[in-house]
């Protein structure tokens, strides 16, 4: 009984021994293969027929052929095929194997590859390479179908050689091949690869007008000429933060946040691309519709965009950087003229992934991108959005701009901004700042440290450049816990991080941006742009979420003038809502539920006044409300008792002399 005891504990010890070897195997496989990528050999084993690593673009000019028709599934075909030749070829120079070669190669084929192959062996070399784009021109297509020669042109091909582990060249250049394949065993073979007409690449960049977009000069930002401030926040919307787009995509909040970003006086929005929600490398046209409605509307409102892409990425090799093409072509090349775009931040916080993946891939890989997107968006410029900004991208990138974050103790941002703002020629934006105001008992922070905090960097970046994008726009009621998890000490001080609070109303903080003089914009919106694209505002909408616009076009630049004088020196003697005793008796009506259309909004009373009085010289009834916190004066039409009769009254104050007009039902 005794040894039978023995045994069964044995037996039960060895069973926990090996179980937990191969457990801690099992992680330390995993983490290699975090801190790596898959291992290539293991990878090449397989010899993937279609892989997810590698899709370079195809363009197939000339299909006729004097032998038989090369239809589309002989098209497929090949370009799979083909495609895998590539991606096995390289993949085994990356490593100096041949396995899967035989697959790919014919015979004779494999000869100079193998060869080449030893020879990088012996003198430990290795070259990671990848092409990004083939041209084919077919040249035969044999009766029987078995043999297919072509042209590939300017293939667009990109490596990275080592020596003993140290990379002593990258190389970018465009190539031609002449390619015969043959059938075999139901697939296409390379019988025949040789190189020809290689040269470096060069990026051409075709002359566009330059009015309407942001552009640098120096350490200068310019915007038709004149100069411009980055006073921005970053922005999601209150509702679906880290989710903007896809499902819960909302034109109508989008539209009126952006209004009220307008009337806060700022002038830019940082705002995301989802890799995987956008479709990774095969991008959504869904999610790229969706994004152009998103600028089409910060155009509206008067706001320029910072883009940030590849959000959520993680593929740097030069392997996968197909895929960063093919993205890069998807979301950039259609928005390539889009006015509202100020700059694409090619990656947000890239240095938190030299922590996982190595510095000299992530920083290649950074190169390369901005390379593309200048390639597909020469109008726009660019920047890195740096938590911990590499040396390397001050001065010798290809940004325009140079973007740091700045989440450390206080009072060590002066020497950092001081410190960047000497090593980069290109203008200095700190791109996220801010702290959380949730606070309990000795826990978090008060409204009143908030505002300090951000006191002290506004008062340093107001001395100095000048650009800002704050985080962020709003408190959040809730927040993805796929990437935040569900402790509350990392949940509740990311949902209070806001300038407004969840209810959409300024928080203290506010008011160190109104101390520095930034104050409700006013821009001149043509009528026509003033579409019912979402129908009415909400019952619940107030005139303060209307973007302010401003009738009679030929007072424009006078009246823009006249009301950034006029908010700093005038002061009106006002309750904290519209009252009988307010003094002018234009601005002194009541307002009764019912359907509005607002026509303009003054810095000046007088001005509103004179504007009431034109339109009541035409035989128009329209009156006037103060906007206490905001210090405007807004010129109405109404009420009108149902929604069709306010626009029937839209059609005809237009034909009356009318030439801005907003709907509002209250």
């Amino acid at each position: 009984m005794k040894r039978s005891r023995l045994f069964y504990r044995a037996v039960i010890l060895g069973v926990f021994v090996i179980a937990n070897f191969f457990i801690l195997r099992g992680i330390g496989s995993l983490l290699a293969f975090v801190k790596s990528g898959a291992d290539r050999e293991q990878m090449m084993a397989k010899v993937l027929k279609v892989n997810d690593y590698y899709k370079p673009v195809f363009n197939w000019k000339n299909l006729e052929n004097p032998g038989r028709d090369f239809i589309e599934k002989n098209q497929g075909e090949v370009q799979r095929d083909y495609t895998d030749s590539w991606y096995v070829k390289n993949l085994n120079q990356s490593v100096n194997t041949t396995k899967g070669i035989a697959d790919f190669y014919t015979d004779s084929s494999r000869v100079n590859l193998f060869r080449t192959i030893e020879f990088n062996k012996k003198n430990d070399i290795k070259i990671h390479g990848t092409t990004l784009s083939h041209n084919i021109d077919i040249n035969f297509f044999s009766a029987d179908g078995k043999l297919v020669a072509f042209d590939d042109k300017n293939v667009h091909e990109v490596y990275r050689i080592f020596q003993n582990d140290s990379l002593v060249r990258q190389q970018e250049v465009f190539s031609d091949y002449k390619i015969v394949m043959l059938l075999e065993d139901g697939f296409w073979r390379i019988r025949h690869m040789v190189r020809s007409n290689s040269k470096d690449s060069a990026i051409t960049i075709s002359e566009e007008p330059k009015d309407g977009f942001v552009q640098r000069r120096g350490k200068q930002l310019l915007l038709n000429d004149e100069p411009f401030y980055i006073r921005g926040v970053n922005y999601y919307p209150k509702e679906s933060p880290w989710a903007m787009f896809g499902n819960k995509f909302n034109d109508t909040i989008i539209n009126q946040d952006f209004r009220k970003i307008d009337s806060l006086g700022f002038n830019t929005a940082r705002i995301f691309v989802n890799y995987n929600e956008f479709g990774k490398e095969e991008v959504k046209v869904k999610m790229v519709e969706q994004l152009k409605r998103t600028l089409d509307l910060a155009e509206k409102n008067n706001l320029k965009l910072i883009v940030t892409l590849f959000d959520f990425f993680g593929k740097y090799d030069i392997i996968n950087w197909t895929l960063t093409e093919q993205h890069l072509k998807g979301v950039v090349k259609p928005l390539n003229k889009h006015r509202a775009i100020l700059a694409w931040d090619i990656k947000n916080e890239a240095d938190l992934d030299m922590q996982v993946h190595s510095e000299g891939q992530v920083t290649s890989w950074l190169d390369f991108a901005l390379r593309r997107l200048k390639y597909y968006a020469p109008n726009h410029l660019s920047t890195i959005g740096w938590l911990h900004p590499h040396p390397h991208f001050a001065k010798k990138s290809g940004t325009d701009i140079f973007t740091f974050h700045f989440y450390e103790a206080l009072d060590g941002f002066e020497k950092a901004y001081d410190n960047w703002a000497e090593q980069t020629d290109k203008p200095l934006v700190v791109g996220e700042f801010g702290i959380h105001s949730w606070g309990k008992a000795f826990m978090g922070n008060s409204p009143e440290e908030q505002k300090e905090h951000y006191q002290l960097i506004m008062d340093k970046i107001e001395k100095g450049e000048k650009h800002f994008i704050a985080w962020t726009l709003y408190d959040f009621p809730d927040i993805p816990k796929e990437i935040f998890g569900i402790f509350p000490w990392r949940t509740l001080p990311q949902k209070n991080m806001g300038l407004l609070d969840v209810d959409g109303n300024p928080k203290m903080v506010m008011e160190v941006f109104k101390d520095l003089g930034i104050s409700p914009n006013q821009h001149f919106v043509p009528f026509e742009d003033h579409e019912f694209e979402n129908g009415l505002l909400e019952n619940n909408e107030t005139l303060e979420n209307v973007a302010p616009v401003t009738s009679n076009p030929e007072r424009k630049e006078k009246e823009v003038d006249t009301i950034v004088v006029a908010l700093e020196t005038e002061k009106n003697s006002v309750q904290t809502k519209l009252a009988p005793e307010t003094k002018n008796e234009e601005c002194n009506q009541g307002w009764a539920s019912g359907n509005y259309l607002v026509s303009g909004a003054f810095g000046v009373q007088n001005n509103a006044k004179k504007q009431i009085a034109h339109f009541r010289s035409l035989n128009l009834n329209a009156n006037c409300y103060f906007d206490w916190r905001k210090n405007l004066y807004y010129v109405v039409f109404g009420p009108y008792r149902t929604e069709a009769d306010a626009k029937e009254n839209l059609v005809l104050l237009k034909n009356s002399g009318v030439d801005d007009a907003w709907l509002l039902r209250k």
